[in-house]
């Protein structure tokens, strides 16, 4: 396979895929090993390793792979992405440009000329003028989230057809094109702001698991990644103002009032897990066993004593752990 012409073997939602993942720098690091050999890291739910071995043309490829699971076609989005940087990185002398390099010499320009570059890319590019006009800008709005999580949904029904998603593969990249906004929900400074936010991914993703058949499990380490940024940021609770802590209980006893939780019991017993150690005001902890209660009610009316006992221990856990703030 010629590197110049890749695209013409590759299945163009695979090229799609591997091309924005080039464009959303998610190549997070290169290894040349020489002249022929390199290794790319790649961010998506998890981090990938790519290999790509050229023959002496430089042009064409004659051993690649990549850690993934992709088993559907012979290149997935992880690899085009390489190929990708290998192509645009390319100069006369076969050697490469790399990025590093290039911020170093961007670093030293002044502001207005590195409008007057973007310009002329735009200008000689119309193509891409829309992807380098709004790369960045719909992330400047905090706290205006609509944006944030408009890119959320729509990044799921870009996926979802009339069927459910029924390809392991396909929710595979779903899941890793989430993680990337999840990503950037991280640079939001406003712990209330911010809980509200992960609630609207978690809840999503628990929504997805109704019109998906993840055979792979993709969903699961998704779910288990937004609980993780939730203890990350619980871990910097005593930074935030008591009234604040309140309002993020209310948005907590919102979000699991959904009918959805109900269904997805278990889904909404690890969220509430996450708040466990992170309950030292007395009126916030008697809100979130407030909470519990009513989660506690639910299980009973429908009989899911499994759910009602781990909801039952979680109660203990915070009263015996705090003390008091019994209902």
């Amino acid at each position: 396979m010629k590197l110049s012409t890749f695209e013409n073997t590759v299945e163009p939602i695979i090229v799609e895929r591997g091309l924005d993942y080039f464009r959303r720098n998610m190549i997070k690091e290169v290894l040349k090993k020489n002249e022929s050999h390199f290794e790319f890291e790649v961010k998506g739910l998890k981090r990938y390793t790519v290999v790509v071995r050229l023959k002496e043309d430089k042009d064409t490829v004659s051993e690649t792979s990549c850690t993934c699971p992709y088993e559907t076609g012979p290149y997935c989005k992880h690899q085009v992405a390489a190929f990708y940087y290998l192509n645009e990185n390319k100069v006369k002398d076969n050697d490469l440009i790399f990025f590093a390099n290039i911020r170093l010499y961007l670093s030293r320009l002044y502001k207005n000329e590195l409008i007057e570059m973007l310009i002329d890319l735009a200008e000689k590019y119309p193509a891409e003028r829309k992807f380098l006009l709004s790369k960045h800008a719909i992330y400047r709005l905090y706290p205006d989230l609509r944006y944030l999580k408009m890119t959320f949904v729509e990044t799921i029904v870009s996926y979802l057809g009339e069927e459910p998603i029924v390809d392991p593969y396909n929710i595979m990249d779903l899941t890793d094109d989430l993680a990337q906004v999840i990503d950037v929900a991280k640079e939001i400074d406003d712990a209330e702001v911010y809980f509200n936010t992960l609630f609207f991914f978690y809840t999503e993703v628990v929504m997805l698991k109704k019109v998906t058949d993840d055979k792979m499990g993709s969903l699961d380490p998704l779910l288990m990644y937004i609980l993780y940024e939730t203890k990350q940021r619980l871990s910097l609770i005593t930074m935030v103002s008591h009234e604040q802590k309140l309002k993020i209980m209310i948005i907590l006893d919102l979000t699991t009032d959904n009918q959805l939780y109900i269904q997805h019991m278990s889904d909404t017993v690890r969220l509430l897990s996450a708040f466990k150690d992170h309950l030292e005001e007395e009126d916030v902890r008697t809100s979130f066993i407030s909470i519990l209660h009513k989660k506690m009610d639910s299980c009973i009316n429908i009989g899911d004593k499994r759910n009602y006992a781990e909801l039952r221990e979680l109660k203990s856990y915070v009263e015996n752990w705090y003390g008091g703030a019994k209902l």
